[in-house]
């Protein structure tokens, strides 16, 4: 049985025929108007070009410019004919065929904007719906924290707005020298980002003892932890799969070393549910490391591999 989501999308490819079909019909008529004209008209193939050309803009600029490029070919067409008439005295009398050229104008500039319309509108909701994929990519399914490609992003922008509240102060005379070359002392709280990592020692062992259902459960405990301890607008990630991280915008490393205890503290011990329905307390080991811009690195690659750094020599 075919469902929803199948007939809507046989219904646009239904829609999409029609005004591709709409557009054909449109050229082979145009076409039999130059065959049938062209020995009393020997320049019509023109109009036949000019009809190809209108359809083809309407096509890809939409219908107000199909139709304004018709009114042109219109005004060109009956000009042409006017001079033909008037000035050249060509006493050749305008046939009902090739008439039609009037209608046949508009007509190419409708049609290609119709069809142009529809099929950008299809792209704009194929590239709606992908894009949206690529959001849900950029989220853990199991955590729903952001992934190693979005911690990125979010930690580069952390550090381009606090370039901004520098360069500000700057310029207003209350500073001097570069973001880069600030020291602890010099920067004001909101011109420093401090990168938190922290990860679960040993975590392929407690996968191999208590299984993928225990670990995954204390994942989940992790990230709630994590927001618990944590401000609303400091950017959380799961970048391993193991390993997570905090983006702490305007917290110097003394700040961040008190979000980093009070993770500790949380994570001591993880409380999870034995075979024989028993609660029981199991010990966790995490490491952490931290990395504070613009003193330890000025671009998002070089903080992230500071805290990196420093975390590999936690031992826990």
């Amino acid at each position: 049985m075919i469902n929803q989501a199948d007939r809507a999308e046989h219904l646009e490819q239904r829609r999409l025929d029609l005004k591709f079909l709409l557009a054909v019909i449109v050229l082979v008529i145009a076409q039999f108007v130059t065959l049938f004209s062209q020995p009393t008209r020997p320049f019509t193939y023109l109009w036949y070009s000019l009809c190809v050309a209108v359809l083809l803009v309407g096509y890809a600029r939409g219908r107000v410019y199909g139709l304004l490029s018709s009114l042109v070919a219109v005004f060109g067409f009956g000009s042409f004919n006017m001079y033909q008439f008037f000035i050249a005295h060509d006493t050749t009398q305008i046939s009902g065929v090739d008439a039609l050229w009037f209608f046949l104008f508009p007509l190419c500039g409708f049609t290609g904007g119709y069809l142009g319309d529809y099929v950008r509108t299809l792209l704009h909701r194929y590239e709606t719906v992908y894009g949206s994929v690529d959001e849900l990519l950029l989220a853990d399914p199991l955590t729903g924290l952001t992934t190693r490609k979005r911690f990125f992003f979010d930690l580069q922008e952390e550090l381009e707005r606090a370039k901004r509240h520098f360069i500000r102060r700057e310029r207003a005379g209350e500073g001097s020298g570069t973001w880069e070359t600030l020291t602890l002392e010099q920067a004001h709280i909101n011109e420093v980002v401090t990168v938190l990592l922290f990860e679960i020692a040993h975590f392929n062992e407690f996968v191999t003892i208590y299984g993928e259902a225990q670990s995954n459960k204390l994942l989940t405990t992790i990230t709630e932890t994590m927001h618990d301890v944590s401000r609303e607008s400091d950017r959380k990630a799961k970048i391993d799969r193991a390993r997570f991280a905090l983006i702490l915008p305007e917290t110097p490393q003394k700040s961040a070393a008190i979000v980093r205890d009070r993770l500790n503290d949380c994570l001591e011990s993880f409380q999870m549910e034995a075979r024989s329905s028993r609660m029981r307390q199991v010990s966790l080991q995490m490491r952490f490391g931290m990395a504070t811009a613009p003193q330890q690195g000025h671009t998002a690659e070089d903080v992230f591999g500071a805290a990196e750094r420093e975390l590999g020599f936690d031992l826990g």
